[in-house]
């Protein structure tokens, strides 16, 4: 993570050196196993292991935590240099991110720059940008990454984009898992005072998943959990 801003709040530097603390341990995945290491500050390939991110960013504040899948593969950082991950910490005119955006602004009155966001899985995967994930890595992760976090922040909403996500933060705290997205959607949770909601991913499979037969389910879904909290 960046160092504190001139004029951040205590409290605000107290959340990202405990946010440090749980990140910048150089954590490394080798041959199926979570492993320590020296900190890591780069995002790269280094044998055989897949190096975590360590280029969070947000606002430590938020009322709102977004929480996604993995944030990147080996395959994409092998191709062309990402000048907008660089610059922004997302490519901007990638339909995922922009449409994230445009829910946020519209359910929430909220920019991307106003809420905490990360990915549960932190780790580069092997292969392309949608290779699957083993549920009981996103399991631990779980446990070891997003559930620590969410206490760090205490934001009144977690929204997780998929149901590999959501299913691995039920598992962390003892709640039986969700068969589907639709289900899930339904059965929003609560960790230590933090509602934790499913939304469909906001990639163009995922929208048009939830919006099959012409029907738009996803802004019905947000109306339903924004009336849900305060924000």
């Amino acid at each position: 993570m960046a160092g504190i801003a001139d004029g951040r709040q205590p409290e605000d530097a107290d959340t990202a050196r405990r946010l440090d603390e749980r990140q910048h341990h150089g954590v490394s995945f080798v041959n199926g196993r979570f492993a320590l290491g020296p900190e890591v500050k780069r995002s790269a390939i280094t044998g055989g292991a897949m190096l975590y991110d360590t280029s969070r960013a947000g606002n430590l504040s938020a009322d709102v935590f977004v929480m996604l899948q993995d944030w990147c593969s080996s395959d994409f950082l092998n191709g062309p240099i990402s000048h907008d991950s660089i610059k922004y910490g997302h490519t901007v005119a990638n339909f995922t991110n922009h449409n994230l955006k445009d829910l946020l602004h519209r359910h929430f009155g909220l920019k991307l720059s106003q809420t905490y966001g990360t990915n549960l899985f932190p780790f580069i995967k092997l292969g392309p940008m949608n290779a699957d994930i083993p549920q009981r890595l996103m399991d631990r992760a779980a446990i070891e990454y997003g559930l620590p976090q969410i206490e760090i922040i205490k934001p009144k909403l977690v929204i997780c984009f998929g149901k590999t996500t959501f299913n691995a933060l039920r598992n962390a705290v003892g709640v039986q898992r969700v068969p589907s997205v639709d289900e899930g959607i339904q059965r929003p949770f609560t960790f230590r005072g933090t509602t934790i909601w499913l939304q469909a991913h906001t990639g163009m499979l995922g929208q048009n998943n939830r919006n099959k037969g012409g029907i738009n389910r996803v802004d019905t879904d947000w109306q339903k959990m924004a009336r849900s909290v305060s924000i």
